[in-house]
């Protein structure tokens, strides 16, 4: 830096006089003025003895002869700063770093995270104490022309310093992928194993079932059917129960209500597996299935609308299809269509508890008039009012509606009155208190029906349960806090 603050440079070369002594010559010159003439006519020259050695030291020091090379070496920073300087056989590396960096940016500091690119290799501050000639790629001649990398690219770092990081992220990331890779494949192997353990745990399965008539494994952490197992399964077999409850099973595959060994099924339990409405056909499965009488499938993932249809619920040879216990407590169902009820086999049991029920339901249970005879729509949440559609049920001994929001309006005197089977109505948890209930005109009729009902159960000498002599209802509103 001159005395006027302005920024100079200097190029230095070295000069033998004679085998025993050097001569470093410096230009020093203005670097900011922009006309390069008057840097030129500004340079000034000064000559320094560099060294002076006797013959015995320069054959002590050199190589063959006892004589070292000399290197010229052009250090290129950015594209208006090139250093250029020689070097000896013996010059380190370390020595070359700091021959290129100005002492007032941190030459030790910068030193670290510098870089030289040398006929395409990479210098670094690693190779410190080796000599720069022996690291070098060796080219005939003896001009040495490197590029300089040591600018910052991100706050604190040089770009070395973030080419190390970057490259140490690569590497970070190879490891995870080549890991993942062997996760995957050891995966993979253990599924095939799995699989072979499968396959000949199903295949001794499968005579086992045949044997028995009952194809089932429960609670076995199973995320699909064993297909194999089932289609090994011999078409004269004659399978009665079908049951994988307590699994992982998100689909039935349709081509299982068509395999011959199940067309007799007549019970089917998939409760608490993971089934949503498109992974089963209810249409498929009843249209092949005409001997189903009980079918569960609660604690699972149907949800919204429930709509299935079929042709008829007559079989082919005009025989009415045995009723059907159905069971979908604890989903997620807002709704039935008319066309479910109207289309499924005709019900006798029908299981909706713990759903979210909000619609009017004087359209259900269409075509099971005559047989159904349990309804248990308990916990539901939102159904205010029981249809006087039900007034037609003749066989409707239970009707469940505990845990909704029924009040005395919502309940009709035509169903107490003409529901003639009806013997247990249960309303506890809802905006109805029992004595509302006792002033309900057709409520002596229905009266009469419990207090027989209870009778009986008392002649039989049966174990009782906690409703067997329940009037309805809470002899409390019930509170609701939504």
């Amino acid at each position: 830096m001159g005395k006027n603050g302005k920024k100079r440079n200097t190029i230095c070369s070295a000069s033998s006089s004679s085998s025993s002594s050097y001569l470093l010559s410096c230009m020093i010159y203005d670097a900011d003025d922009e006309n390069d003439d008057d840097d030129v006519a500004r340079m000034s020259e000064k000559t320094f003895p560099l060294t002076t050695t006797s013959e015995e030291e320069e054959e002590e020091r050199g190589g063959e002869g006892g004589k070292e090379s000399i290197f010229s070496v052009v250090v290129k920073r950015h594209k208006d700063h090139n250093v250029a300087f020689e070097i000896d056989s013996r010059t380190t590396v370390d020595e070359v770093f700091e021959r290129c960096v100005d002492a007032k940016k941190g030459a030790f500091v910068l030193k670290r995270t510098m870089k030289l690119i040398v006929g395409g290799e990479t210098v670094t501050a690693e190779d410190g104490k080796k000599a720069f000639a022996d690291v070098v790629p060796k080219k005939k001649g003896t001009k040495i022309t490197a590029m300089m990398l040591d600018a910052p690219t991100m706050t604190g770092m040089s770009s070395t310093g973030a080419s190390l990081v970057a490259e140490k992220r690569r590497r970070e990331a190879k490891e995870k992928m080549m890991e993942r890779k062997e996760e995957e494949e050891e995966g993979r192997r253990t599924k095939e194993k799995t699989s072979a353990a499968e396959k000949k745990s199903f295949s001794s399965s499968s005579s086992v079932w045949e044997k028995t008539g009952i194809c089932s494994s429960q609670n076995s952490g199973l995320d699909a059917l064993p297909m194999a197992a089932l289609e090994a399964l011999r078409a004269d077999a004659k399978v009665k129960v079908f049951d994988f409850s307590f699994n992982l099973i998100a689909n039935v595959p349709n081509s299982v209500f068509t395999l011959q060994p199940l067309r007799t099924v007549t019970r089917i339990s998939l409760p608490n597996n993971q089934l949503e409405n498109a992974g089963i056909d209810f249409k498929v499965m009843f249209t092949n299935l005409k001997f189903l009488k009980y079918l569960d499938v609660s604690n699972n993932n149907l949800s919204g609308a429930m709509d299935i249809r079929i042709d008829s619920d007559e079989d082919e040879d005009g025989k009415q299809r045995p009723p059907l216990h159905l069971n979908l407590s604890r989903n997620r169902i807002t709704s039935f269509t008319r066309s479910f009820f109207k289309c499924c086999p005709p019900l006798q049991l029908f299981d909706a508890n713990e759903n979210h029920i909000c619609e009017s339901m004087e359209h259900y249970f269409v075509g099971s008039e005559t047989t159904l005879a349990r309804v248990n729509l308990a916990n539901n949440k939102r159904i205010d009012t029981i249809p006087s559609s039900f007034k037609n049920m003749k066989s409707l001994q239970s009707l469940i509606l505990d845990g909704n929001r029924i009040d005395k309006n919502g309940i009709p005197a035509v169903v107490l009155r003409q529901c003639e089977r009806l013997s247990e109505l249960s309303l506890k948890r809802n905006q109805v208190t029992i004595e509302e209930l006792r002033e309900l005109d057709g409520w002596m009729a229905y009266n009469e029906r419990r207090v027989s009902r209870a009778d009986k159960i008392l002649d039989a000498k049966t174990m009782l349960g906690d409703a067997s002599f329940r009037e309805g209802a809470d002899a409390e509103r019930y509170a609701r806090d939504f």
